[in-house]
């Protein structure tokens, strides 16, 4: 049970009916213990950790898809072995990278999306007449 002023801030249930020895308000979490001021920057790096996880699973799509290009460019693969190999190869570093991105975090799912996400765009790009 909770008495008192209670504030909900990013799903943490937050009571503000303490005082610290310097007569400030302390956040207190449902249990009772002080919500320190690095808890509100973990929600930041948080989703810092999830952008460079972004980041980090783009590159190496992309970076696969110019190894595809270059190798179909110079006769090493096939349109058709070209493309396979982009999809198959593909999917598995995705899925590779997702430990990258953090379980507890909600919002991990929708970062991991805009990877496909931009690479869906930039073949839409192309086949509509965009230049490389």
């Amino acid at each position: 049970r909770f008495r008192g002023s209670q504030v909900v801030r990013f799903g943490i249930v937050i009571s503000r009916r303490r005082r610290s020895r310097a007569g400030r308000p302390e956040f207190a979490a449902a249990g009772g213990s002080p919500v320190s001021p690095f808890a509100v920057r973990g929600i930041a790096a948080g989703a810092m950790r999830a952008a460079y996880a972004t980041a980090i699973t783009g590159v190496v799509a992309l970076s696969w898809l110019l190894v595809v290009e270059v190798a179909r460019e110079i006769g090493v693969l096939s349109v058709d072995a070209s493309r396979k190999a982009l999809h198959i190869v593909t999917g598995l570093l995705y899925v590779q990278c997702w430990p990258l991105f953090d379980d507890d975090d909600a919002a991990a799912p929708y970062w991991c999306a805009l990877v496909p996400l931009g690479i869906t765009a930039r073949f839409a790009l192309l086949g509509i007449g965009a230049p490389r």
